[in-house]
C-alpha cells in the first residue's frame, strides 16, 4: 500500500554499499566537493566595472585573501595582499582582465574547499515513491530507502538551528552581491539551497552539519584517512531517529537479512521494515 507524502516526512535513498555502515547505526554525509552536480557550490563570477572595485572586494574577506595566497605563494612574507592590489590598480587593462578571471576561478575553488572542510550535508527527499530516485540512488533498486524522524536528535537539533534547507529550483544562482564572505555559515546555507530546475523532481531537503562541532560531540565520525579522497563522513543515528526502512526490488536477500538482524539487535522501538514491489495497475511501487 502506498503511503501519502507529508511535508514533514523525509527519506534517504541508499545503494547496497551502505548496508554495513547503516547496520552499525550510521548514514552517509556528503561534503560539497562530493556532490554530483558540477554547479553545486560553484560561485558565479562578478562583472567588475574597474580594478578598484575588484580590489575593494579582495580586501574584505578571508576567502579572497586565501585565493591570492594560492596564486602567489612566492609573494608571502615580502608582498602583502594590500601592497599587491595597490600595484595592480596601476597595471594595464589587458593584463588585469585575464588576471581577475583567473583569480575569480581561484576564489570559487577556495570557497568550495572551505565549505567542504567545515560543512557536511545529508541529502534527503520528500519523495517516498520515486522511480527515478530508486533507479539512480539505490543502483537499480539493489539498495534501500530509509525514513528519518525529524523530531529526534540529531535531526531535531538541525531544525532548531535553522540548518534544515528546502532546496529551491526556481531561482538563479546566488547573486555575487548578496554573498557574505565573512559569514561562511550564512553563505553556505544560501548557496546550498539553490539548484538547477532539472533536479526539481527530487524535491530535496538538506540537513547541514558543522563538521568540527559534530565530531567533538560524537555525532559525526570519519572513516579512512582524512587526507585521502576516499575518507567518508558518517552521521551517527540513534534508533529513535529513524522510522523505518524499505528494501529495493532487486536487493540481495543476504543484505536484507543483515539489516533485519541489525534492527533486532538494537532497540529500534516502532520501526517498520517493508519490501517494495511494482504496482499491479499503476506506474508506482507498493511497500508491504
Amino acid at each position: 500500500m502506498k503511503s501519502s507524502v507529508k511535508s514533514d516526512r523525509y527519506f534517504v535513498y541508499l545503494h547496497e554499499g551502505y548496508v554495513d555502515s547503516f547496520c552499525r547505526g550510521f548514514l552517509p554525509l556528503a561534503r560539497p566537493v562530493e556532490l554530483n552536480d558540477p554547479f553545486e557550490f560553484l560561485l558565479p563570477n562578478k562583472e567588475y566595472r574597474n580594478l578598484k572595485d575588484w580590489s575593494n572586494d579582495v580586501r574584505t574577506a578571508k576567502v579572497f585573501r586565501q585565493a591570492y595566497e594560492n596564486m602567489f605563494p612566492q609573494n608571502q612574507g615580502h608582498c602583502s595582499v594590500d601592497d599587491f592590489l595597490d600595484r595592480m590598480v596601476e597595471a594595464p587593462a589587458e593584463i588585469t582582465h585575464g588576471f581577475i578571471r583567473e583569480y575569480q576561478n581561484n576564489v570559487a575553488a577556495v570557497f568550495k574547499h572551505e565549505a567542504s572542510r567545515n560543512f557536511a550535508i545529508l541529502c534527503c527527499t520528500k519523495n517516498e515513491n520515486c522511480a527515478l530516485m530508486w533507479a539512480h540512488y539505490t543502483r537499480k533498486h539493489r539498495g534501500f530507502m530509509v525514513e528519518l524522524n525529524r523530531n529526534q536528535s540529531p535531526f531535531s537539533n538541525i531544525v532548531q538551528e535553522d540548518l534544515l534547507l528546502e532546496v529551491e529550483y526556481d531561482k538563479p544562482r546566488m547573486p555575487f552581491e548578496l554573498m557574505d564572505f565573512n559569514n561562511m555559515e550564512v553563505l553556505v546555507r544560501n548557496v546550498a539551497r539553490r539548484k538547477q530546475e532539472v533536479w526539481k523532481y527530487e524535491n530535496e531537503v538538506r540537513f547541514l552539519f558543522g563538521i568540527e562541532t559534530c565530531k567533538k560531540n560524537g555525532s559525526i565520525v570519519e572513516e579512512g584517512d582524512a587526507s585521502q579522497p576516499g575518507a567518508r563522513l558518517l552521521l551517527s543515528v540513534p534508533p529513535k531517529s529513524l522510522n523505518g526502512v524499505v528494501f529495493g526490488l532487486a536487493m540481495n536477500s543476504d543484505l536484507k537479512v543483515k539489516i533485519k538482524e541489525a534492527m533486532t539487535s538494537r532497540t529500534w522501538g516502532d520501526f517498520y521494515i517493508k519490501q517494495s514491489a511494482p504496482s499491479d495497475s499503476k506506474f508506482e511501487f507498493t511497500y508491504e
